[in-house]
Order: C-alpha cells, then structure tokens, then sequence
C-alpha cells in the first residue's frame, strides 16, 4: 500500500494537505516519508501524539516487513507542542531559525535534504492568531525555493472556516486535496500567476491515467486539459500548457 506515493515533490515544494479524515493522511505522510527515506533524506514532522505514534509504527512496520532500514536520526517525530510551541509561544520568526538549522544540521550528517510535515489544527484551536499563521506560512513560502527540503501543511478543513483555508491558500504553490477515505481521487493543483492547474489521480488504480486541467483561478471555464499515462507526464504537460497561458498574457 506504501511503496510510493500517488502524488510525488520537489525541493523547494511547500504543500499544504487539505484532509478530512485521518487515516487517509496517516496513508498519505506514510508514503511521503518514506520516498523521503529512500532518497537520503531526513524526515522530520510536527504531529499531535496520536498521528506521531501511528506514523512511527508503521513506517517502521513497513520497513521491517521490507527489509529497509530507517537510518539513524532519519526519522525524527515530534508534538506539534514540541516544535511551535517550544518556547510557549507561537513565533514565525523563532520557527524559521530551527527550519535553518534543521537544514543545515540534516547536510552536516550525511542527508541528501530534509522533508518535513506539520499539523496545523493548533492554529485552529485559538493557540495563535491567523495573522501570526499567515506570517509563518509567507516565510516559508519565500525560504523553500532556494532550500533542499519539501514541506507539508497539513489542515483538517472542517477545523477551519474557508476564510481561512482561502488565505492559506495563497501561501502555497502547491494545494493536495480529497485525500479522505469517500473519494477516488486525489488532486494536486499548482498555482502559478492567475492560473491553476489541476493534476488528478485515481487513488483505488494508481497505475491509471492522470488528468489536467488548466483554468483561471476563481473561473469554472477550462483553458486546457489532457491525460498521460503517468504523474511525471501529466506534470510535464502541465505545467508547459500553464507557461503557454502566461506567455498568451
């Protein structure tokens, strides 16, 4: 079930993950981390303790039933406590001082990168004000490009109202959602300028085709589509026909 995620990254990507239901996140960071783990990557995440326990078991059960090994100081899980809130209180600016470090101290021993996941609910239990989320998100979304790490926020969408999922929208390239158990399909939009294009995927035959489409952000009219029989394809097409629709412009 885990061999590869359906949806595959880049350096420099930061993703948020829009989920209703947690075992298909569980299904989702399991296959992302361990891609990270087969690359030489370090992963690290920021989970509530019950995602962390669950995500620990079984990579490390997958693993075990594989033969691969989890090199030392690959896989580090952490509390969402832990991580933004280790100074007792949320601060944007002290997070991306550890992101640095976090980086650095990955290629010091050995990493080829870093690939990270963070929990995002405590946002939307009151522990932080919306403007200090967008803050982080900004700065995250400007540091990433230049970075060798992949980044995931993770948002349960009913914990939020879509003012906000709207506004966090904004701060990533890259939106996964229908990641939960009622749907088929899983799809990756990439915003760039106006334009967002959508990569869909079936999750119950994930050898099948995968979609794009092109439209204008905000508009329902289609400006391009087509079908490849791989992600990779479908990314590559897709993304020429985004950058055909800006030069148009």
């Amino acid at each position: 079930m885990f061999a590869a995620p359906l949806l595959r990254f880049k350096r420099g990507d930061h993703i948020c993950v829009f989920y209703e239901e947690e075992t298909p996140l569980l299904e989702f960071l399991v296959a992302y981390f361990l891609e990270g783990l087969r690359k030489g990557e370090r992963c690290f995440c920021a989970q509530t303790p019950q995602m962390a326990r669950r995500l620990d078991a079984s990579i490390r059960a997958h693993c075990q039933k594989t033969g691969e090994a989890v090199p030392a100081n690959g896989l580090e899980l952490h509390t969402t406590d832990e991580v933004y809130f280790a100074h007792g209180a949320f601060n944007p600016a002290a997070l991306m001082q550890l992101l640095q470090a976090s980086i650095a101290d990955a290629l010091n021993q050995g990493f080829s990168g870093i690939r990270m996941a963070g929990e995002m609910g405590f946002a939307a239990a009151g522990r932080c004000e919306c403007d200090q989320l967008f803050e982080y998100e900004k700065l995250v979304q400007e540091a990433f490009p230049s970075q060798p790490v992949i980044g995931v926020c993770q948002y349960r969408v009913k914990a939020f109202t879509p003012e906000v999922l709207q506004s966090v929208l904004m701060f990533h390239k890259k939106a996964l959602a229908n990641t939960m158990s009622s749907s088929n399909h899983s799809s990756l939009a990439i915003r760039n300028g106006r334009y967002v294009l959508d990569v869909v995927a079936d999750r119950i035959n994930p050898s099948s085709h995968f979609y794009y489409v092109a439209q204008e952000h905000g508009k329902k009219d289609i400006l391009g589509w087509g079908v490849e029989p791989s992600f990779d394809a479908a990314m590559q097409q897709g993304e020429s026909l985004l950058n055909s629709l800006q030069v148009a412009d």
